[in-house]
Order: C-alpha cells, then structure tokens, then sequence
C-alpha cells in the first residue's frame, strides 16, 4: 500500500501493505521510528537554512548538498563510540552542545572550516524547536488507520534515539495517542542494539515477535529483526519532492552527484568574518 509517496519494504525489498501484514500476522504492537518516519524536517525550514548557509558562508548548495552532508555525518556517528556519545545527551543543555558539534562538522563538510558562531548556534537552535518540524506528508493517513486498531488491543508506541526536545515535537505534531514512548536519552540505550528493542516488547508486554517496527534506517531495522521482531523499512518516493529547496541548482541529481567538496567545486573556506543575515 502506498500514500502520498510513502512506501514500505522488507528487507528483501518486497512492498508491503503494512495494514494487511499487522491483521495477518497477529501483530500486538507497532513502533514506528520518529524522525525521517512520523516527523521531517519542514520545506520552509530546510529552505531558510540553505538560503543562511549559503548568505554567511559565500557558498552556492541545494538542499540535496545540504542533505548529502546530513546523511554523510550520521553515517560517521554510526560507530560505537558516537552511539555512547547520544546515550550521555540527557538535558537541553546537552542536546544544544550535541548540535553545535554537529553542524560544525556540517559546514566543514559543505566546505568551511567552521562556521561564524552565532551560525552554528542558530542552526543547533533550530533542530531543537518543535516548530521545525512537520508530519511525514501522507504518514496521518497510517497513523488514523492504527489508531483505529488500538481500539482492538493493538499497541502503538515510538522507539527513538532521540534527545529531550523529541517529547516537545510528539506532544505538538503527533495526531494520535501513543502507547509506549521509548526514548533513547531516557534508557540509556540507542538502536540498533538490542537493548533498546527489548525495553521496548517489555513495555508493551508482548513478545517480539509479536511487534512490528518501522523505520527509515536500515541498519536499525535490521536491529529490530535480530532482536526477532518483524520490521519494515518506510520510503518516500523521490518524485514527491523534485522541487528544489535552495539556491536553484538541479535538486533531482542523484546524491553522488551534487555540489560536495569531494565534488571538485570550489568553495570559500572561510565563512568565520560573515554574519549577514539576521534571525
């Protein structure tokens, strides 16, 4: 089943009708993934971010350079030693730092050193407020139709690596009651081990195998399954955003071949002068 763009796999690829395999399979509890899964990233969020970057730091991106950047830096923090870094983000204050650092390394890998500070500041505060966010377009059409079968029995619930501001965007965005919130910064434990999942199926008191998961990251889905739930990975058809959100460069190029450093593109190396434009 698709809606809106939005489309879920197996890890062999095969198209579900998610609907269908929860009523099949005797399914006693969903847990979806929060970010890139219920919730994204506002158009016009993203949009004033890139327009900024590129104002302060002399830069020409898109939002698919931007992104790229995005997806390069989580990756990297997919290790262990990045994994306990997310585990210790307990309080706001925390999570400012955590983004800082975070966007830091952004910029440095759009092509500055470091970014003025006030920059990196704006941007931490801006992953951090609620208001940044918007619903996965087509993702309340699912979420209806689950809170429809929570009247059955079945759990809906969250597992998230997340820090404190994800119970500001759940309690302002999400439509539906959820059952059981696992948050990562509140466990002490982060996906894809498996702690995480077991806390999980023990606060929904079912089985593993009686739990479906669903989330946009691969390698946490697979975590879920070698934990022994059934999981599914969502994606959004491409198409569904072929407007570009940024300085008006081709944004339907294909990831390896937007405007990156490693591109052979030019870029200022030095954006710490530059403070332009105002909040």
């Amino acid at each position: 089943m698709q809606h809106q763009g939005i489309i879920f796999k197996d890890l062999k690829g095969n198209e579900v009708d998610i609907l269908e395999f929860v009523r099949e399979n005797k399914i006693k509890a969903v847990f979806f993934d929060l970010g890139d899964t219920l919730v994204e990233i506002r158009p016009e969020t993203k949009t004033k971010i890139v327009q900024r970057i590129n104002n302060e730091c002399g830069l020409k991106i898109d939002s698919t350079a931007f992104d790229q950047a995005t997806r390069e830096e989580w990756k990297r923090r997919e290790s262990q030693r990045e994994r306990d870094r997310i585990k210790s983000v307990t309080e706001p204050l925390m999570e400012k730092g955590y983004w800082i650092e975070f966007y830091k390394r952004i910029l440095e890998r759009l092509g500055t050193r470091a970014g003025n500070p006030e920059l990196v500041k704006w941007l931490a505060k801006t992953q951090s407020n609620y208001k940044s966010f918007a619903l996965l377009p087509g993702i309340t059409f699912f979420l209806s139709e689950f809170d429809e079968l929570r009247k059955s029995g079945i759990r809906v619930g969250i597992i998230s690596n997340a820090f404190p501001s994800a119970r500001e965007i759940i309690a302002n965005l999400l439509p539906i009651q959820f059952d059981d919130l696992i948050l990562s910064y509140e466990y002490n434990s982060v996906k894809p081990e498996e702690d995480i999942y077991r806390r999980a199926a023990r606060k929904a008191g079912v089985k593993a195998g009686e739990i479906l998961f669903v989330d946009d990251r691969l390698s946490f889905v697979q975590g879920a399954v070698a934990y022994g739930m059934r999981a599914v990975l969502i994606t959004k058809n491409p198409k569904r955003n072929s407007r570009d959100i940024g300085a008006g460069t081709d944004s339907a190029r294909q990831p390896d071949q937007v405007n990156t450093p490693n591109g052979g593109i030019s870029y200022p190396m030095d954006c710490l002068q530059q403070n332009t434009f105002s909040v």
